[in-house]
């Protein structure tokens, strides 16, 4: 469709006048996926083509631009993303151009912002929308998206078969979390050792394989696990976030990519632990980001802190 054309169909209002519904990404993959969610389910109920935007994609908590758009692993685009439940993804350039003059809604805090759910008109959404309240209406739907068009590579399709059925995952997230201990919890061995004898009286010495960005540390966090997988064996977010899915069991990380793979994991993953302290401050609200079937420990004070 020539612009001209398009530009004749959005006087007639069958464009929003002034763009769609655009989400700012943040962060590494998982929260990414979190905006892309969020803004997919705006999307969804208003009509609205949806527009992700990775112009400015920074790591959390630094000025350091060192994030990249990591979606196309699932076969969406930066900046010019529609969704079309009938044709899937395609592009819309037309909308990076108005996008800029229409209202934002910023994320007041990490719980629920339930203004998102009253959207009617086009809007830029910046925030990192962690919780799947902001997307439960269509919840089978992402699901099912990502599941279908995840791009794995060999090495993550073979270790996946190598493995079979019958495991458990628990993922080990070091890397800038030790930078930033000041603002990030650091669950150590105590949590793991808690975690997995909640895990063996559930599923009965299931085996256990540890993904890790530090498999040195992690082995001795989680020791006498039956795998250890590293950068070395497996590299991509994408890549880990479905092989974590796969499991029937995760021990997760206070990190957004263990998130998404036990959320991806779906019912077939029967059990979920995750650590209640995300952060060190005591005071950021997390109630909504964590599921009703999860098992939430407490981390040790001055032990995983």
């Amino acid at each position: 469709m020539h612009i001209s054309q398009r530009k004749h169909e959005h006087d007639e209002g069958r464009y929003p006048r002034t763009g769609g519904v655009t989400v700012k990404l943040r962060g590494g993959m998982g929260n990414q996926l979190f905006g892309w969610a969020c803004g997919f389910s705006v999307s969804r109920r208003t009509g609205l083509d949806l527009v992700l935007d990775s112009g400015q994609i920074v790591r959390q908590y630094t000025e350091s631009p060192s994030r990249s758009f990591e979606l196309d692993y699932f076969g969406l685009q930066s900046n010019s993303h529609r969704l079309d439940s009938a044709n899937g993804p395609r592009g819309e350039g037309f909308f990076g151009f108005l996008k800029e003059h229409q209202p934002t809604l910023k994320e007041q805090s990490f719980s629920f912002d339930s203004r998102t759910l009253a959207i009617k008109a086009p809007v830029t959404l910046e925030g990192y929308f962690q919780s799947s309240l902001y997307f439960e209406e269509f919840r089978q739907e992402i699901l099912g998206y990502l599941r279908s068009n995840a791009r794995q590579s060999r090495a993550s399709i073979q270790l996946r078969d190598e493995l079979g059925q019958h495991w458990a995952v628990a993922h080990v997230r070091r890397g800038d979390y030790v930078n930033l201990q000041d603002t990030f919890s650091l669950p150590g061995a105590p949590y793991y050792g808690r975690a997995r004898e909640l895990l063996d009286t559930v599923e009965n010495r299931i085996p256990l394989v540890v993904i890790s960005d530090d498999t040195k540390v992690a082995r001795q966090i989680v020791p006498d696990a039956t795998r250890y997988i590293g950068p070395a064996e497996l590299d991509s977010a994408g890549d880990i976030l479905m092989l974590m899915s796969n499991a029937e069991a995760i021990i997760g990380a206070n990190s957004s990519l263990s998130w998404w793979g036990a959320f991806l994991g779906g019912s077939e993953m029967r059990l979920k632990i995750f650590p209640r302290q995300w952060f060190r401050d005591p005071g950021v609200p997390l109630g909504d980001l964590f599921e009703q079937d999860w098992r939430i420990l407490d981390l040790v004070p001055g032990v995983e802190f």
